[in-house]
């Protein structure tokens, strides 16, 4: 029977989040609507997914690259299920296809465009069909696939710009555990027979280099289980929502990567908010979309739903971003851009000055990390020269 992981609210308003079985889509909400949950989000899990699941295969550069191509194709005039057709066989869309296949199929028998991709949450998070019925009621979905493309677009750079700055560093410390690796179980024992033949006392710090050699060496294949067991338990704790709670509460005491993270949250909500009011969504249907989107943060997801409740209660958006302690820059502009009818203006630049920050802050991170990685793998081999060359130094001492 299939598996639905859900994100809900009690009626106290305490957001959950679970697992559930049925044996589709529809009798899923229905269970847990019957339990008086208020459904955030449901996604079907795989049954492939596990512990080393990381989610949809397809890419989001993939993605970008469909809606761009469903917009021109729609631009150009051809019918829906025709372009549909051709995004299904596209080779460089193989990817896609069981999913493209099942939508052509859909709407081959009459289910608007926005419900038939509104069935597969695992590909297509709910800002697309959310856009697309926009484009469907109001005879624009190329500008709907384009509106798509281009926030993902701005995800994409985003991701590489931390993924490059990441790059380097990950490979020094890679290449710092193997020289570890390599010299404490290769030539660390090599050194200690020799020493054994010296007949003298070793100094501490050759001493503590051979013990902790000879530990790894008979206690490797527990430590690698450890090792193992511990990064698996980490992992399924941090898909639950007590751990994702617990990994926001701690990494705001980190160095650079709080800040950057939340920096990262804050620029995707305003790029999906401009995006979504750009593409004339209404405010309250926007913020029950970005309510959704920020189910990875339920502390965000908290704070936009009760912005949601105070817009729909008649609050002003610049209030209700206020009343949520989120930032005075952002706050200024929304109310800015309220008062002078030009919130798209707005929202766009508040994602641009977020985008223009994490660019800051990657190249801060990256001019302090790679001289201290390269400090640290400098002095990481120097003291393991040093401790395996001193009592050859102190045996010569003594032949003197």
């Amino acid at each position: 029977m299939p598996r639905f992981r859900y994100l809900a609210q009690e009626a106290t308003g305490k957001s959950i989040q679970g697992v559930v079985r049925a044996d589709n889509y529809n009798q899923a909400v229905a269970t847990l609507q019957g339990q008086g949950y208020v459904l955030l989000s449901i996604d079907e899990l795989l049954e492939r997914r596990g512990l080393f699941y990381f989610g949809s295969k397809v890419s989001d550069t993939e993605k970008m690259f469909m809606a761009e191509r469903l917009a021109s194709l729609l631009k150009g005039g051809l019918p829906l299920v025709r372009a549909l057709h051709i995004i299904s066989n596209s080779e460089a869309l193989v990817n896609f296809r069981p999913t493209m296949e099942r939508i052509v199929e859909d709407v081959g028998r009459g289910t608007e465009l926005h419900v038939a991709f509104a069935k597969h949450p695992q590909e297509f998070p709910s800002i697309w069909p959310s856009l697309i019925e926009v484009g469907e009621a109001s005879g624009g979905l190329p500008q709907s696939f384009q509106f798509i493309a281009q926030y993902l677009a701005i995800q994409i750079e985003v991701r590489g710009k931390i993924i490059s700055a990441l790059a380097y560093p990950a490979v020094l410390m890679v290449a710092s555990l193997g020289i570890m690796t390599f010299f404490t179980l290769k030539i660390v024992p090599t050194f200690a027979v020799i020493f054994e033949s010296f007949n003298i006392q070793l100094p501490f710090l050759t001493r503590a280099l051979v013990a902790g050699s000879e530990f790894l060496r008979s206690h490797a294949f527990f430590i690698v289980v450890a090792i193992v067991s511990a990064g698996s338990s980490l992992r399924l704790f941090l898909q639950t929502h007590n751990g994702v709670v617990a990994w926001i509460a701690v990494r705001r005491y980190v160095p650079f990567f709080g800040q950057l993270l939340s920096t990262l949250e804050l620029q995707s909500f305003l790029n999906s908010f401009q995006v979504l009011v750009s593409a004339g969504v209404s405010m309250i249907k926007s913020l029950e979309i970005l309510e959704k989107l920020m189910a990875t943060n339920p502390m965000l997801q908290d704070k936009v739903a009760a912005m949601r409740r105070q817009v729909a209660n008649g609050g002003s958006l610049g209030a209700a971003f206020a009343a949520q302690g989120f930032p005075a820059t952002i706050v200024d502009m929304v109310r800015s851009g309220e008062e002078s009818g030009a919130l798209t203006e707005m929202l766009s630049s508040l994602a641009r000055y977020y985008l223009d920050e994490i660019n800051i802050l990657v190249r801060r991170f990256t001019a302090v990390i790679d001289p201290v990685l390269i400090v640290f793998m400098g002095s990481l081999v120097a003291v393991l020269v040093i401790a395996l060359f001193l009592p050859i130094f102190q045996l010569s001492s003594v032949a003197r």
